[in-house]
């Protein structure tokens, strides 16, 4: 079976990070909905981290 790389937006990311916050399950059942490995979730919250980390500092780290 071929694997496809998927690529998400920011905006799907934080959206996808914003409702595991709201609903209070853990990574691993979060990633089992999504079916993603939770490597990929815990990608997403460093690239959110930073992200937020450039918009503070006067950056564009939140665009696309």
């Amino acid at each position: 079976m071929d694997m496809i790389r998927q690529r998400f937006s920011l905006k799907f990311k934080f959206g996808a990070l914003k409702l595991a916050i709201e609903r209070g399950v853990s990574i691993a059942q979060f990633c089992r909905e999504l079916e993603r490995a939770v490597s990929v979730l815990r990608s997403w919250m460093r690239e959110a981290a930073l992200a937020l980390v450039r918009v503070a500092a006067g950056g564009m780290g939140a665009t696309s």
